[in-house]
């Protein structure tokens, strides 16, 4: 009895990890939570999209990121931003911890290419703890 209370709790709490979702399926993230990088740049440029995870876990705060240590846009669970970005190396950051969840910071670099467009996604696992990574969705 004891092994099947055990199994439908790990399922339970499986269920209640995030989940990737397309960037076409994900809400826009509202103008009033978009900081940076919105207009097309008269120069060379590509584009970064970012699309936060669904799921509940983390749902209670918005994820913050930073482009090159500035804030850039608040992203709420299952929203999507596109940024117009300078070819180059850049940093991006996202910080957890607006709202009711701690705070926790994940860094990675993103080489943007001229005319190429990038995907990144944001998820959390169980124990809070957030990543920042390239993705196909």
């Amino acid at each position: 009895m004891k092994g099947w209370l055990t199994l439908a709790a790990a399922a339970l709490l499986a269920g209640c990890a995030t989940s990737p979702i397309p960037a076409e399926q994900a809400d826009h993230v509202p103008d009033e939570r978009l900081m940076l990088h919105q207009e097309t740049p008269t120069g060379p440029y590509g584009t970064l999209t970012v699309t936060r995870d669904t799921g509940i876990t983390g749902s209670a705060c918005n994820a913050r990121l930073s482009i090159d240590g500035e804030l850039a846009a608040e992203i709420a669970v299952g929203e999507t931003a596109s940024f117009f970005l300078s070819p180059g190396e850049h940093v991006l950051g996202v910080i957890t911890g607006v709202g009711l969840c701690p705070e926790r910071l994940k860094e990675t670099a993103a080489t943007i290419i001229e005319g190429e467009a990038k995907r990144y996604r944001i998820s959390l696992d169980l124990n809070g703890s957030i990543d920042l990574s390239r993705t196909a969705f």
